[in-house]
């Protein structure tokens, strides 16, 4: 590790990314309050002990124990409650703030490697100013022009890289536009520099303050500010000395720009004299979480016309739910949408026959409108402007729920664990990398697949078209995907996790190879996209002698069999269809 003995910190901040590498840097792992920093001395309850040579073998059989013998409870949270926003608020609480509208769109209240208990919340601040469109830069410090300012400049590569189009429909404004406009995300300004924030339990405005601290993310991908801070470590105590923290819990979160202090003569932080009640609050109601911790959960970018999606492929969004929840076995699936067009095959999926421990779905439509008007009106053009304000959504929540999150942008992307057992997959990852400071990035590889191919077989009406239809992939096997450990991991772009723009601390980032886990993208599932595997690769996607798309397609095809799916080869079309449409 690098930075040996390193100070415990009570919460982690986001840690700068290298790919393929690793990257140290001080403790703010499961090491924090026992031993800390991975150094030649282990500190554990006031006793120094020498790490011998067959200390890391000790270390290493104990955590395999604890991961196979212990719930996952005692492994993330130590036992302590969890909380989220609760679900039965009709709207996100928020608060005007500084002439605009400042808006806490998810929380969670959780200890992962942090020291206590961590309220986590991402923040939406509107000031009226307007929002802009941007094509995203994952390298670049900051933006681009604007989306229209750089429509019409923009090289055949760039917009290749963004898009898979061909060079006839980039010699196309029109084309280039009507492509590219998918790929614009939303920017606005960041809280005001100085911004404070500060947590208290309960709806007394007389209660202590406790400081907290404002991450801001920045680059040429997204902006994002989140408001973080520990819960009274009192109160702690008592809940566990008790074992009763309550189910529903009212959690104050102060925030004052320094034009709020000034107005009320705070020149110091928020903590810091007397209790005050009249700073700018929004009021969080935050429900535990009772059922146990979930292995893994995925989540979407925000989906759109998914009507379209199903008059040309019928089953695709059956097939990509059930791969996942069914089949792998995810324990969630966060589905994102602009304009609703989910909730159909949402209905359609819940009246179908389901066994007990399948995977469930959440579904948040709409949401850009949630959001703000803003981002609904920007969304009506740009259906991916809001895009990363999912992942921050998405993220935020599993701190409390899920071990692991993958995203699974759109249904034409199949995650590929080794031997098809993602929980053996998952179980392996954690032994093999655990450690006082937490891997919180690997990257997974994606092998694009497309249309055709030897045992190739096209039938957009029969089960499993997707898979069958793609027998041929490009030749080489690219980065691309990205599994996560959302207790470390606080803000994602499409394809990555970012650091937060003023830190200098790092996390681990690690390669998974792609026998243990690999995403099979196919980017020619529409007819629209026809060509645009070789497009991207700039070579022929001409490798047909890899058997790893057969054989997830057969077992795949042989679970749906043996479930009694509707739609699989063999059972009348019109009996198919009859029970797709009535479940």
């Amino acid at each position: 590790r690098a930075q040996r003995g390193a100070p415990c910190h009570g919460a982690p901040s986001p840690r700068a990314m290298a790919p393929g590498g690793r990257i140290g840097g001080g403790c703010g792992g499961i090491g924090c309050g026992g031993c800390c920093g991975g150094g030649s001395l282990v500190r554990r309850r006031g006793l120094r002990i020498a790490a011998k040579s067959v200390w890391p073998r000790i270390q290493a059989i104990g955590v395999a124990l604890a991961f196979t013998l212990l719930p996952t409870d005692a492994v993330t949270s130590g036992g302590l409650p969890r909380y989220v926003l609760c679900p039965d608020e009709p709207a996100f609480p928020t608060v005007t703030l500084a002439g605009g509208t400042l808006t806490v769109f998810a929380a969670s209240l959780v200890k992962r490697w942090n020291r206590g208990l961590l309220l986590h919340a991402p923040v939406l601040w509107d000031d009226n100013a307007g929002w802009t469109p941007h094509l995203p830069c994952q390298d670049c410090p900051r933006p681009s022009r604007p989306f229209e300012e750089v429509l019409p400049e923009i090289t055949f590569l760039e917009a290749r890289r963004l898009s898979r189009m061909s060079p006839e429909e980039h010699a196309s404004i029109e084309k280039r536009g009507e492509r590219l406009r998918r790929y614009a995300k939303c920017f606005g300004r960041p809280l005001p520099e100085g911004t404070q924030v500060g947590c208290r339990l309960g709806a007394n405005t007389n209660a202590t303050i406790t400081e907290g601290t404002l991450l801001r993310f920045s680059n040429g991908e997204l902006l994002h500010d989140f408001a973080q801070c520990l819960v009274d470590s009192r109160v702690v105590r008592q809940w566990k000395r008790t074992q009763k923290a309550p189910r529903r819990l009212t959690l104050d979160l102060v925030v004052a720009t320094p034009e709020d202090r000034d107005r009320r003569g705070r020149d110091g932080t928020l903590a810091e004299g007397a209790p005050d009640g009249d700073m700018p609050t929004v009021r969080l109601q935050l429900c535990r979480v009772d059922r146990p911790w979930q292995q893994a959960a995925f989540c979407t970018m925000p989906l759109h016309r998914l009507d379209r999606l199903e008059r040309e492929l019928p089953w695709a969004m059956d097939d990509w739910l059930a791969y996942h929840l069914d089949f792998l076995g995810f324990d969630q699936g966060d589905v994102y949408d602009v304009d609703g067009s989910f909730a159909p095959i949402l209905a359609r999926r819940n009246r179908g026959r389901r066994k007990k421990g399948q995977g469930k779905v959440a579904y948040h439509g709409h949401w850009p409108k949630r959001l703000s008007q803003a981002m609904a009106a920007l969304s009506a053009k740009h259906p991916g402007c809001t895009e990363t304000w999912a992942y921050a959504h998405c993220l935020a929540n599993h701190r409390a729920l899920s071990r692991w999150v993958v995203i699974l942008h759109s249904p034409d992307e199949y995650l590929g664990p080794g031997g098809n057992n993602l929980t053996r997959t998952l179980h392996k990852i954690a032994v093999d990398h655990h450690g006082d400071d937490p891997v919180g990035l690997f990257y997974v590889k994606n092998k694009q697949w497309a249309l055709g191919g030897p045992a190739a077989h096209y039938d957009p009406a029969n089960r499993g078209a997707v898979l069958r239809a793609a027998r041929s992939r490009d030749r080489v096997v690219r980065y691309g995907y990205a599994l996560l450990d959302p207790g470390i991991c606080l803000c994602a772009g499409p394809h990555t996790c970012h650091r937060e723009s003023t830190d200098v601390r790092h996390i681990f980032v690690q390669d998974i190879p792609p026998e243990s886990l690999v995403m099979h993208h196919y980017v020619e599932m529409l007819e629209r996209d026809r060509g645009s595997c070789e497009h991207f690769a700039d070579e022929p996607c001409d490798v047909e002698n890899d058997p790893s798309a057969s054989r997830l397609t057969s077992a795949f095809l042989e679970f749906l069999r043996s479930s009694g799916a509707p739609g699989v080869d063999g059972q009348d079309e019109g009996q198919a269809v009859g029970e797709r449409e009535h479940g």
